[in-house]
């Protein structure tokens, strides 16, 4: 999978910094997070807002808008831990842009559901990490703001989207892919360790099974 960095859209530039204290105090985080947020994060800004006065697309309630945060690290990666405390303090749906100390970028983000209890969070989809230097590209099109945000999220599955399939059936179609991911993993690993040749020869049939099914999924 490629990274996706998007041309956000001038008229929704807020470059806010964010203390971090405030999304302590929000989210609730223990000390063992806030500890997390001193040694990886250097810095996080409130990049973009994308409502309706940014792309012109209409809103569907309770979705009106979405959130571009730009976190620069002190690091070369980000536990979804912090990822999740930054989310759950703000109420709409956040797009993050990772920034290593040497330039590449990563973009991150779950899907957000919003509701009477609060937000609900997808697991964390990831693109690769891109030099800054590499050119973003438009915005992909959509019919409303819900609609961009969702084709975003598409972008960072890696996974192929299949014709008439939804955000939600994708997402579960990759939480299979990394169930099987693992399970592959731990096949190969018993596999190298097993002295039994019928055993091996199970495990290498189980093993083949598995890979065939995750390339379909794929």
């Amino acid at each position: 999978m490629t990274a996706t960095l998007y041309r956000w859209p001038d008229h929704g530039r807020v470059d806010r910094s964010v203390p971090k204290e405030r999304l302590y105090a929000e989210a609730g985080v223990s000390a063992k997070l806030k500890q997390q947020f001193v040694d990886d994060v250097q810095r996080i800004r409130w990049a973009y807002k994308i409502g309706v006065e940014s792309v012109r697309l209409a809103p569907v309630e309770p979705f009106d808008e979405f959130q571009v945060f730009e976190v620069d690290l002190k690091g070369a990666d980000l536990t979804d831990g912090v990822l999740k405390a930054i989310d759950m303090a703000i109420p709409s749906p956040i797009i993050f842009e990772l920034t290593r100390p040497t330039g590449e970028i990563q973009v991150v983000a779950a899907r957000k559901e919003l509701g009477v209890r609060g937000p609900r969070l997808s697991s964390y989809f990831r693109s690769n990490w891109q030099s800054n230097g590499v050119g973003r590209r438009d915005l992909p099109p959509a019919l409303n703001l819900p609609g961009l945000y969702e084709a975003i999220l598409t972008s960072l599955l890696a996974v192929t989207g299949r014709p008439g399939e939804g955000l939600s059936e994708a997402i579960e179609r990759m939480a299979r892919v990394t169930q099987l991911e693992r399970e592959i993993g731990t096949l190969t690993r018993r596999l190298r360790t097993e002295p039994q040749l019928n055993r091996k020869i199970e495990l290498r049939r189980e093993l083949k099974a598995k890979q065939a099914t995750l390339e379909e999924l794929k």
